[in-house]
């Protein structure tokens, strides 16, 4: 299986010409996004897609591979199919030229999911898998909710695309509990979807929104979105640049690029749950129930470890009695948990100033993925 990055770069760029080769840490733009390519080991080749000569210069300079093409390409997706015919792959991936903040990790990540949806190990019949697999990345702040060249992404349940707009979508009128979804220049295809692409004419929707993917969407092809863990950004106007260029500056200061948080009773309460169920084990199991110091020592640990700790229980018994524990927890008292206070503005945060954040946790997987969601 072959997997060729695309980086498709536009001289000419209509709100900021020669973005691309804007300066970033004394390198251009397209530096950063081959780099982070390079650094993802996810890709066998990768390329820039350029339609001038001061692109492939630079990209001499930095011996980054070029491959040219025309000059009236309307969109990304146009153009990888143009690079396309010069390189074979089995996968094309698309990172935006002026996307300098993705990260290596959310580029394999993205990669890795879209080459199996898209492949028979997903399990779908091929006519419905996804044509496209693309990434998108949480909004965390008003502005960019309301700034036109951020793309709203809106999606089913399962992930896939229902509607891609430069407005706010979904509009808040009955909720205000939602995270809007911006599109991330990340996209897997094939050759089939970049031969669709541009055999198909625009449809309405694409017209007025100007976003080459709805040309899918407006089609009837199923368009897979998966969300990012890092930041980013695109440059759309030399303010986004300085924006993005005062960010780095203040990264080159931190000795650390992520927070890894334990759950339980640090991002999460989880006490008023664990003890529910403990009651009820202990009950069901016509045990003595432990004194509240005692119950104490069920936070954190696996529940098996602290029931023999506790009860002297031999391995038959003990694994009655987490059966027990889990059936309850998991059916009735998981989501007693809670937040701590400034929890969420402290993720924000965090996100808003380019770290990655994890989870350390002995608690059992399922348990703590569905906690987090």
């Amino acid at each position: 299986m072959k997997i060729v990055g695309i980086i498709p770069a536009r001289f000419h760029s209509s709100r900021f010409p020669e973005k691309v080769l804007a300066q970033l840490e004394d390198k251009p733009l397209i530096w950063h996004v081959y780099h982070a390519a390079v650094l993802s080991g996810a890709l066998d080749e990768i390329y820039v897609a350029a339609d001038h000569e001061a692109i492939r210069q630079t990209c001499i300079e930095y011996q980054i591979p070029c491959l040219m093409t025309g000059t009236t390409h309307q969109n990304p997706t146009s153009r990888i199919r143009e690079a396309a015919g010069q390189v074979k792959a089995d996968f094309y991936v698309m990172l935006g030229a002026d996307e300098p903040m993705l990260s290596p990790c959310d580029i394999r990540q993205v990669v890795q999911t879209g080459i199996h949806a898209m492949s028979e190990v997903s399990g779908l019949p091929a006519g419905q898998r996804p044509a496209v697999v693309n990434a998108m990345g949480a909004i965390l702040s008003a502005p960019e909710v309301f700034d036109s060249a951020n793309i709203k992404i809106a999606c089913s349940q399962e992930g896939y695309g229902l509607y891609a707009s430069r407005g706010p979508v979904p509009y808040p009128k009955g909720s205000l509990n939602y995270i809007y979804k911006k599109f991330v220049s990340i996209g897997v295809y094939t050759q089939e979807s970049l031969d669709f692409f541009v055999s198909t004419p625009k449809g309405r929707l694409e017209q007025i929104e100007e976003f080459d993917l709805l040309r899918f969407m407006e089609h009837g092809k199923r368009v897979l979105f998966t969300d990012i863990t890092g930041s980013t950004l695109s440059v759309d106007t030399p303010k986004d640049l300085e924006l993005i260029r005062s960010r780095y500056a203040g990264q080159k200061d931190r000795p650390y690029r992520g927070v890894i948080f334990d759950l339980d009773g640090t991002l999460l309460d989880t006490a008023e749950g664990v003890l529910e169920s403990v009651r009820y084990t202990t009950n069901v199991m016509g045990f003595e129930t432990p004194s509240e110091e005692m119950m104490q020592t069920f936070i954190g640990p696996p529940i098996k470890h602290s029931l023999r700790k506790v009860y002297g229980l031999d391995e038959e018994e003990a694994d009655r009695a987490t059966e027990v524990f889990r059936d309850r927890y998991k059916n009735y008292d998981l989501l007693k948990a809670s937040p701590y206070d400034g929890l969420f503005e402290l993720l924000k945060s965090l996100k808003r100033e380019g770290y990655l954040i994890g989870v350390a946790t002995l608690k059992r997987e399922d348990y703590a993925l569905t906690l987090l969601e």
